[in-house]
């Protein structure tokens, strides 16, 4: 039976965050799959032994999460596809374990130096020729609107065209909320490097990330995305002090 975990009762488990538990296990399994239609709210109350009220809070925190979808007249399904809501809560529960702390950056580098390794891997001529428009963007942002916002995002864009690269589309959602959670520190490097006059070393470090997929030189990976992330290392501490 398709539903027959999901309608084992709860006993005296009958919280709302137990219920939204107990259909999400269900869809991690496989037991429910995208477009697969839940039981009615009634059947879930009886089955799992708690109030119609809390499965109907249930349901509606998970279809907030972009989780289930409710059609009217029709029922509540599983979401057939990733929305952007679903990221959310991984955002809120990350900066509340401490978003701007030195466990956000090393988790910042992991992800980058895969993303790397990845793009060595699977870059073909025209990646390289859109890696390159984005470098020389970030180039003339740089010479000609030397403002914090402009060069964030250009870098941003450098960083999306990379992950773009790796192909990988559940990388693509973690950096999302990466990139969100490290928006503001990240903006506050550039902000150091355009006081200290350092624009054109931010130049060059994102130019040797370039020139590791080009040569597909997997030697230097290290060496280079340490550099990389020198100047937000700095910003951090500086928080943490």
């Amino acid at each position: 039976m398709a539903n027959e975990s999901l309608l084992k009762p709860m006993r005296n488990k009958s919280i709302v965050d137990r219920i939204i538990g107990r259909i999400s296990n269900t869809i991690m399994s496989g037991e429910l799959k995208p477009g697969d239609k839940i039981p009615t709210e009634l059947e879930l109350s009886e089955s799992l032994g708690v109030g119609r009220n809390s499965v109907r809070e249930a349901v509606k925190s998970l279809v907030a999460m972009g989780v289930l979808n409710i059609r009217r007249s029709e029922g509540t399904f599983v979401a057939e596809g990733f929305s952007m809501r679903m990221l959310e809560p991984m955002a809120y529960g990350l900066v509340l374990e401490g978003g701007n702390s030195s466990a956000v950056l090393e988790l910042r580098y992991v992800v980058d130096t895969g993303i790397v390794q990845m793009a060595i891997d699977k870059a073909t001529e025209g990646d390289l020729l859109q890696l390159n428009d984005a470098l020389e963007n970030l180039r003339r942002v740089i010479k000609h609107t030397p403002d914090a916002e402009a060069i964030h995002e250009a870098d941003l864009a450098f960083h999306r065209q990379l992950e773009s690269i790796a192909r990988n589309s559940l990388l693509d959602k973690i950096s999302i909320v990466i990139n969100r959670i490290t928006d503001a520190t990240r903006r506050q490097a550039v902000e150091e490097m355009i006081k200290f006059g350092d624009l054109d070393y931010l130049y060059e470090l994102h130019r040797a990330m370039y020139d590791l997929i080009k040569d597909q030189d997997r030697a230097n990976i290290s060496s280079v995305m340490e550099r990389h992330f020198g100047y937000w290392r700095k910003e951090l501490n500086k928080q943490e002090e």
